[in-house]
């Protein structure tokens, strides 16, 4: 097994008005294992992060932050699943994401991607049984058909020929980061 995944066919981002329609999953901290991962619909952002599940109702701020601390992002924009409205997939998001507390080490099987691939699996009607990492999601997107195409932000010099190559991670490094957050935090009860 490769260390490795690979996302080809990225463009430089340009406006953010391309992340104000549709479905893009967000690839944050993209040069660590492990990114932090979001699920942007139409500009509204939802993510399960340590402190809880979340809701920003504008990506601004999230761009803003992204620019000035020059973070390493990637935008993977997802097809519009046909049979469902905009209202049905915002409720459908926003209901998996707050079904969930805050990320911890104790539970082995819920990180940030536990509300985006339980989404996908609706959504796109895939088997998401056996996805635990991000780099076990795409390849099944990218075989479906589902991903159209994917932006990075402040990645230049990790960009080879319109491809990005990133590192794989393990549940230890996710139960590293979580600790590590917590315990920034001030919070010992992890």
């Amino acid at each position: 097994m490769s260390d490795k995944f690979i996302i080809k066919n990225v463009l430089p981002f340009s406006e953010k008005s391309i992340l104000t329609e549709g479905l893009f999953l967000l690839i944050l901290r993209a040069d660590c294992a492990p990114p932090h991962l979001i699920m942007m619909i139409n500009g509204t952002c939802f993510d399960l992060g340590f402190k809880g599940p979340s809701i920003r109702n504008d990506c601004d701020a999230l761009l803003a932050m992204i620019k000035s601390k020059s973070v390493k992002a990637i935008f993977i924009s997802l097809k519009w699943p046909q049979s469902f409205s905009h209202e049905e997939i915002h409720k459908k998001m926003k209901e998996l994401v707050f079904q969930y507390d805050g990320l911890n080490t104790s539970n082995k099987i819920l990180t940030c991607l536990a509300p985006i691939k339980e989404f996908c699996a609706w959504a796109y009607q895939i088997n998401c049984i056996d996805v635990n990492f991000i780099f076990d999601l795409l390849p099944i997107l990218y075989d479906q058909r589902i991903v159209g195409k994917a932006y990075y932000l402040n990645m230049q010099e990790m960009v080879i020929d319109n491809t990005i190559i990133l590192n794989k991670y393990t549940r230890q490094d996710i139960d590293n980061r979580i600790r590590e957050l917590h315990l920034l935090e001030g919070n010992k009860n992890i």
